[in-house]
């Protein structure tokens, strides 16, 4: 099968050569290039070298060459198709002719969202939707916002959608794999959401990918329920309401948390508004809304949770490049409530004050301490210091630590001073760490992490242990190291995990199921601790610095980049 170009050349690029080749001979850096005993032949003295931009290899013994692709056909005989489909596997690619087959079923997904769109739209004019149209009018929503967002109704029946999309022509495979229906034990089919207010969850092209639906009665066990991922619809990449928001003329996105705040913000004319869809804030959503805005408002709940949540997104924005503001929301617990209690304008007031987010980072500091003792001015000293230490300009650094100083009492030449010196401290760990790793390479040890990421992944046993007994130094490979940090994160969601990883724990939970190892062998103490122990054993077999002018080369180096 002729591939394009432009496929092989992006699938170079993603792939590490370094990482794939360490996986079959240990290499060391010489000289700025890698080299290591030849893994197609023996020999006693190292002749196998990487290029220098790390795209190709060659052996000065055999005559071996070429790149990545050609690196895994000669590693593990295999044919030229089924090296660059591994490769593109670790890489989270598709190959060309699965996209062209995600596509057809990616427009496929998309009319079935569409029609059961139109059909809960509908049903707000029926009797069926007369629970929902009560509990929409309860909340202050409009006709015209229900218009707008296509916010509709699933009657209390347990296969009514079912019914309706089959008698329109879907198969009962489609409607599973749209996550709007699953099969019973009857055989039938029941409707994924059932006697709620529905709410679709657009793309920011304006189609249907999801819903999510708020409950009717008390005491369900998830008042807001939201479609499981398909292939059109990935909750960590999505944010309800941007479709709109991105449009607005405001210069910055409000985010909020609730699926009834963005309608209603959007009816009262704050029409930048969007959330999360059920999840934490992930990069991959602060990423998106970089694309379109530079700033951002935070307008979470003013509860503990929400307060907390504050926090984790204030980090996500700020690695994407955008602006940050607090919205304090006194009185009220979410933006929905304060609209009702105090109204548009004192929202609009509140927008036009709202708090800069390094402000609301060293309030929350300074909350910690007591600032009328010595050893709590001490304590909130330390605690803002990291948070100086994070800035990115000098002109921030001035700025900020005159306002630390004025909390804590003392003058900003002792703030800039001690800031000044764990600067210091901080590059000088960097620079020792990265000629550590630079001088004493890891032994690659692909397969065994895969081992010991196969057992995480297949039973929550070793997940647990993996998190007390390793941490993510002891993995070489970037992927597996990220994977390994996600899943040893309470927080740990699947569908948060970015493509690479993704592709990787796909094929972890491959093949048979658990307890069985992809080998086939049962997972067991004996097959966790054996793995455990062969991966320290090669991460204690370090590389030998190559000369003492390569030494004097990479500190000098160093040197210029972290300075001192």
């Amino acid at each position: 099968m002729a591939l394009p170009q432009y496929f092989l050349t992006e699938l170079t690029a993603r792939t590490d050569l370094v990482a794939l080749a360490g996986q079959y001979t240990a290499l060391t850096l010489k000289g700025g290039v890698w080299v290591g005993l030849c893994p197609f032949h023996s020999e006693k003295t190292p002749s196998f070298n990487l290029s220098r931009d790390n795209t190709m290899y060659y052996c000065f013994g055999c005559g071996a060459g070429g790149g990545a692709v050609q690196f895994l056909m000669q590693a593990e005989n295999m044919e030229f198709i089924d090296a660059v489909r591994e490769l593109a596997l670790r890489a989270g690619m598709d190959m060309p002719e699965e996209e062209e087959r995600r596509g057809i079923r990616r427009a496929r997904l998309l009319e079935i969202n569409k029609l059961a769109a139109r059909w809960f739209f509908e049903n707000l004019s029926r009797p069926a939707g007369e629970a929902a149209l009560a509990y929409m009018r309860s909340r202050g929503l409009s006709s015209k916002t229900a218009r707008r967002f296509g916010l509709g109704a699933a009657p209390d029946e347990w296969d009514a959608l079912a019914r309706h999309l089959e008698q329109s022509g879907l198969s009962r495979e489609e409607l599973t794999e749209s996550g709007l229906a699953a099969l019973n034990n009857r055989g039938g089919l029941t409707d994924a959401f059932r006697d709620r207010l529905m709410f679709p969850i657009f793309d920011p092209g304006g189609q249907v990918i999801a819903f999510s639906g708020r409950a009717l009665k008390d005491g369900v066990p998830n008042k807001y329920k939201n479609s499981r991922e398909t292939g059109v619809y990935i909750k960590s990449r999505t944010l309800y309401g941007l479709n709109y928001a991105k449009n607005s003329s405001r210069p910055y996105f409000i985010l909020v948390e609730g699926n009834v705040d963005v309608p209603m913000l959007h009816q009262h004319g704050f029409d930048s508004a969007c959330a999360t869809c059920g999840t934490a804030l992930t990069d991959a959503q602060a990423g998106l809304m970089a694309k379109y805005k530079r700033e951002v408002v935070l307008a979470y709940d003013s509860d503990e949770a929400g307060r907390t949540a504050t926090q984790k997104a204030m980090k996500k924005l700020e690695t994407a490049g955008l602006k940050i503001r607090i919205l304090a929301l006194s009185g009220a617990k979410d933006p929905d409530e304060y609209l009702k209690r105090y109204g548009p304008g004192a929202m609009e007031a509140l927008l036009t004050g709202a708090e800069n987010h390094m402000n609301y980072r060293l309030e929350s500091i300074a909350a910690q301490f007591n600032l009328e003792s010595d050893d709590g001015r001490r304590d909130f000293l330390r605690k803002a210091e990291e948070m100086l230490l994070d800035l990115n300009t000098e002109a921030e650094r001035q700025i900020y630590a005159s306002r630390v100083a004025e909390r804590a009492d003392v003058s900003r030449e002792a703030v800039l001073r001690d800031l000044d010196a764990a600067r210091t401290r901080k590059h000088r760990k960097a620079a020792a760490a990265e000629e550590r790793a630079l001088i004493y390479p890891k032994k690659p040890s692909g397969g065994i992490e895969e081992d010991i990421l196969m057992h995480m992944a297949r039973a929550e046993e070793y997940a647990t242990r993996g998190a007390r007994e390793l941490a993510p130094s002891d993995f070489t490979d970037p992927a597996r190291e990220r994977l390994f940090t996600a899943m040893t994160s309470p927080e740990f969601s699947p569908a948060a995990l970015d493509a690479p990883e993704a592709a990787l724990l796909a094929k972890l939970k491959g093949g048979r199921p658990a307890p069985y190892s992809a080998a086939g062998e049962v997972l067991s103490d004996e097959s966790w601790r054996s793995a455990v122990r062969r991966l320290r054993e090669t991460g204690l077999k370090r590389a030998k610095p190559a000369s003492d002018q390569d030494l004097l080369t990479l500190r000098e180096t160093l040197k210029e980049k972290y300075g001192g």
